[in-house]
Parts: C-alpha cells; sequence; structure tokens
C-alpha cells in the first residue's frame, strides 16, 4: 500500500510498500532464526566460567540479523535497517564479551526484533507508524552494544538539508570569545533547573548570532538553535536529559566558531530541529515566532509525532501471543 512520506521541497512523495511486502516473509523467517540461535545459546551454550564458551548460536545470530538488515536497506528502511544493525552489532559484542551475555542482554535483542516486526506489521497495514517509536528498543541493544552514541533522531525519516527560517529581526551578533561567559551561565540554569528564563535568553542570543552569520550553515544552526530554545522556554519541550545534552552541546559548536573554526555539526544542528518538530505545536505563530518559523522551513508539521520515552512497540512476545 502506497503511503505518503514527507518532503522537504513541493507535495509528499509517495512511498511504495511493495518492496517490503515482498521481503516482509524472508525477514520473519531471519528473525525468527536469529531468536532460536539465541535461546539456544542460552540453554546450551554457556558452558561453566572455567571452560571457552561455544559461541556458534551467537554467530548464527548475528548472521541472520545482517542479513535482515541488508534486505530493509534495499527496500528503502534505513530507519529499521539502523535497529538491525545495532542488534548486529550487540550480539557481536557479547561472542566476544561472554561476561556480559546474560538471559537479559540476550532477551533484549530479541525483543527488538519482536518490536521491528510489529512496527513494520503497522506500516503494511496502513497505520501511522513512526521510527522513532522503536528508540526504547534501539537503545538498549545500543547501550549492549557500546555505542558511544544513542539518540532517537537517528531514528528520524527527515533527510537532512540546511534551511534558512525566516526568523523576526534580530539585533546581529557575532561569534567573539567575550560572549561566552553570558551563554555558559543560561546554559547552565536550564540543564539544572529548565529555567525558562534563561531558554528565552538563549533564544534571543541565538537570534541574534543567526543574524550575524553570511554562510548558510552557521545561519541556520542558530535558527535552530533560536527554535529549540524558545519552546524550551514556553514549556513546549520537556527537558528531560537528552534535551539538556543538545542544549549543552551548543556550548561546544560556539566555542568552535568563536575560534574561528567553520565546520558546523549538521547532527547537532538536526538533533536541535527533531526537538522541535516534538515540541507542541503552538496555538499560532505569533506566540512563538521562532519555533513556527524553524516548523515550517523544515516542514516538521509533516512527521507524525512519536515519544521516543515510552515503549509502543514490542510489549508482547509474539510467540506467546501466538500459543494463547
Amino acid at each position: 500500500m502506497p503511503l505518503p512520506d514527507p518532503a522537504l521541497d513541493g507535495e509528499p512523495v509517495v512511498r511504495d510498500l511493495g518492496p517490503l511486502a515482498w521481503v516482509q516473509d524472508e525477514l520473519r523467517k531471519s528473525l525468527e532464526a536469529a531468536g532460536a540461535s539465541l535461546r539456544r545459546y542460552l540453554r546450551e551454550g554457556r558452558p561453566p566460567a572455567v571452560e571457552l564458551p561455544d559461541t556458534t548460536q551467537l554467530r548464527l545470530a548475528r548472521q541472520h540479523l545482517h542479513q535482515g538488515a541488508g534486505a530493509l536497506e534495499m527496500v528503502g528502511m534505513p530507519a529499521a535497517a539502523l535497529l538491525l544493525r545495532a542488534m548486529e552489532t550487540a550480539v557481536h559484542r557479547l561472542s566476544e564479551r561472554p561476561d556480559l551475555c546474560t538471559d537479559a542482554a540476550l532477551g533484549a535483542v530479541e525483543a527488538a526484533g519482536h518490536a521491528l516486526l510489529e512496527f513494520l506489521d503497522a506500516m503494511l497495514a496502513g497505520k501511522a507508524a513512526c521510527a522513532v517509536a522503536l528508540f526504547p528498543q534501539y537503545r538498549a541493544v545500543q547501550e549492549l552494544a557500546g555505542a558511544e552514541r544513542v539518540h532517537p533522531a537517528d531514528l528520524w525519516a527527515l533527510d537532512w538539508r540546511w534551511q534558512d527560517p525566516a526568523l523576526p529581526d534580530a539585533p546581529p551578533l557575532a561569534c567573539a570569545p567575550a560572549l561566552r561567559p553570558r551563554l555558559d551561565a543560561a546554559v547552565l540554569r536550564v540543564v539544572k533547573s529548565g529555567d525558562t528564563a534563561a531558554a528565552r535568553e538563549l533564544a534571543a542570543l541565538s537570534a541574534s548570532l543567526a543574524a550575524g552569520q553570511l554562510k548558510l550553515a552557521p545561519r541556520s544552526f542558530w535558527k535552530a538553535c533560536a527554535g529549540f530554545f524558545e519552546a524550551l522556554a514556553l514549556g513546549l519541550i520537556e527537558p528531560d536529559l537528552l534535551v539538556k545534552r543538545a542544549a549543552s552541546r551548543v556550548l561546544v559548536q560556539f566555542a568552535q566558531l568563536a575560534k574561528g573554526e567553520h565546520d558546523v555539526s549538521d547532527r547537532l544542528a538536526r538533533d536541535l530541529v527533531f526537538f522541535c518538530g516534538r515540541a507542541e505545536a503552538p496555538a499560532a505563530e505569533s506566540a512563538a515566532p521562532l519555533l513556527s518559523a524553524v516548523r515550517s522551513a523544515w516542514q516538521l508539521d509533516a512527521f507524525p509525532p512519536a515519544d521516543y520515552r515510552v515503549t509502543r512497540y514490542g510489549r508482547f512476545d509474539p510467540f506467546l501471543l501466538a500459543q494463547l
């Protein structure tokens, strides 16, 4: 069934789910085979600690996950494939670190497969499905894999491009080192207590920093910051740990620009735009002009909202449900 897919320019692109339907049965078989190998390892593959473990079943599970990820990449499902790649990496690490190979660890990998199948089934049934909702399982397997970065924006469908939101006029500011203490103090207040006055100050500073930029990337970055901090100031984003980390990373980017460096982190900018997309839409553009401009420039209304903190998929073992 074709489904509309968000696009940044023009009309939404129609996503053809026919290829996914073709590989769905094979993917299900691969995940079932991987799960069977994991369960077999739990039953038979773990000898006493004095012996070397037989990781054959873990290697087989990894092969099945690798094949499944390749199939999803082939049919244009990058977020779903990313979850499978994370599962594959986790199993590989567990095979190299038998001390980490607990029932809970292997159960988390298998549960991620259950969630993925449920997500894909929902897509094929024509239901509104956002891969960001797979974040609880993605986070679990990424932590098993020892990943440095675990962020829900990695599962987001936005095809990143620098945009130039039409913000209200602001007095231009240069990225000068003298501004750093003011930014430090405001970000610290946001991180420590979610201070809305500090967030409002950061939104205004970001808009002025954007006005002082000639190049698109830094100008776009600071405009994304302006929308992000305005959403925090208005209570439209909950300042959870990931949001506070993003605010702290803005300081790192400012320090680099203040030194005269020109590189701007598109990953950080994308994360900020992600949070602008998750922010509750203001009742009127005039109530949040900076956030509204960012949402309009990246067409964020086209993306279905998803709460990455709530487990939506994979709450029940499909094999147990079939038995019931």
